[in-house]
C-alpha cells in the first residue's frame, strides 16, 4: 500500500526499552485523543479510520512530536490505531445508525417538553380513552442513506448515531 518507512525512534535496551519504539504521544495526549474520539461520536460527528489517522498525523506535527507516521500522504499508521485501541478498550469501531440533521437537531430538551405539555393538554381537553390511543411507528419509511461509513464509538452504546444531509423530499 505505503512505502514502509523507518523511524530513527528505535529504541535499545539499555534506555529501558525491549525492542519496539518509544510511544509516539504520552498518556495524557493520547487520553485527550481517546476523549475527542468519544465527544465527537456523542455529538454525532464520529471520526472514521481515514479521519483519526489524519488527525493524529496533524497533533504530531502541530505539537511538534516527534513520530514515524508516513508524511507523503499525512496519516498516522494503523499500526499506531491498533496500539490506541488496545489502550483504550473503551473505543471500538462500530456501524452508526443514519440519523437526519434536522432529526438531530429537534430532539432537544425544551422541544420534547413541548410536546409532552401539548399531549397532556389535548388528552385533558378531549378525554380520550386509553383503549382510543394508537402507537404509530414510522419505521417502514426511510428519510436517510443506507449505509454509513464505520466510525470509532465508546463500547457499550446501544446505538451509535451519525449525522446524514442525504434526505429525500
Amino acid at each position: 500500500m505505503f512505502p514502509r518507512q523507518h523511524c530513527e525512534e528505535k529504541q535499545d535496551s539499555s534506555k529501558g526499552y525491549l525492542g519496539g519504539r518509544k510511544a509516539t504521544f504520552s498518556k495524557a495526549i493520547e487520553d485527550e485523543i481517546a476523549g475527542h474520539i468519544i465527544e465527537m461520536e456523542t455529538r454525532f460527528f464520529g471520526l472514521t479510520s481515514k479521519d483519526l489517522r489524519r488527525m493524529v498525523f496533524e497533533v504530531a506535527e502541530k505539537n511538534k512530536i516527534k513520530h514515524c507516521f508516513n508524511r507523503e500522504v499525512k496519516l498516522a499508521d494503523w499500526k499506531w490505531v491498533r496500539g490506541l485501541l488496545k489502550r483504550n478498550p473503551q473505543i471500538s469501531l462500530r456501524s452508526p445508525e443514519s440519523t437526519s440533521l434536522a432529526r438531530a437537531q429537534a430532539f432537544n430538551k425544551p422541544n420534547i417538553e413541548a410536546y409532552f405539555n401539548a399531549l397532556s393538554n389535548i388528552l385533558e381537553q378531549y378525554n380520550f380513552l386509553s383503549e382510543n390511543i394508537y402507537n404509530m411507528d414510522e419505521s417502514g419509511l426511510t428519510t436517510v442513506q443506507k449505509k454509513c461509513q464505520k466510525i470509532y464509538a465508546a463500547k457499550g452504546r446501544k446505538q451509535v448515531g451519525a449525522l446524514s444531509s442525504a434526505e429525500r423530499g
